[in-house]
């Protein structure tokens, strides 16, 4: 594979969520301390609800702590007293197919499991500690049924990291 911008997306699921966050845009980063091994949990709780106050928000990378549970969603949208929490996977599904999350069984399909538990936990922990919110879950996916209609369109954009080691699209 010669295209760096595949060579960069097969590398991590950060580039997705760049560009998801490109489908969100003014949003704040909530960013992680430089200092990893006094990770402020409260502190970046704190930061969340102070952002959380304003009417209309976009947060990347908000935080929830509360009872010893800690989460970060990768996007929240908030409207009133309307929450959107946004979970990015770089994971594709072709939403045509009729058994992508519960199959013929109806049990859940177990490579889906991970990313649906992920969001279930995010919501519950979110739910505590907003619970006059009304909190959406969703996930941000890759639809591998789309194809771009201009030729190399993906050498427009260039995956580059800022001095603060942060991945970001131009």
């Amino acid at each position: 594979m010669n295209d760096p911008f595949l060579q960069a997306l097969a590398s991590g699921g950060f580039q997705v969520e760049e560009y998801a966050r490109l489908q969100y845009p003014g949003g704040v980063l909530i960013e992680d301390p430089e200092d990893r091994e006094n990770y402020d949990y409260q502190d970046l709780a704190d930061q969340t609800s102070e952002l959380l106050k304003q009417e209309n928000v976009v947060i990347y990378e908000a935080a929830f702590y509360i009872d010893d549970l800690f989460i970060r969603t990768d996007v929240l949208v908030k409207k009133g007293t309307h929450i959107q929490l946004i979970e990015v996977k770089a994971k594709s599904l072709d939403p045509s197919e009729n058994y992508n999350f519960v199959g013929k069984s109806k049990k859940i399909v177990s490579s889906w499991k991970p990313y649906l538990f992920d969001l279930a936990f995010q919501t519950y922990v979110t739910q505590l500690c907003l619970p006059t919110y009304t909190i959406t879950p969703y996930l941000c996916l890759v639809d591998k049924t789309k194809s771009a209609t201009v030729d190399g369109l993906n050498q427009f954009f260039r995956v580059k990291k800022d001095p603060n080691n942060r991945t970001g699209v131009n």
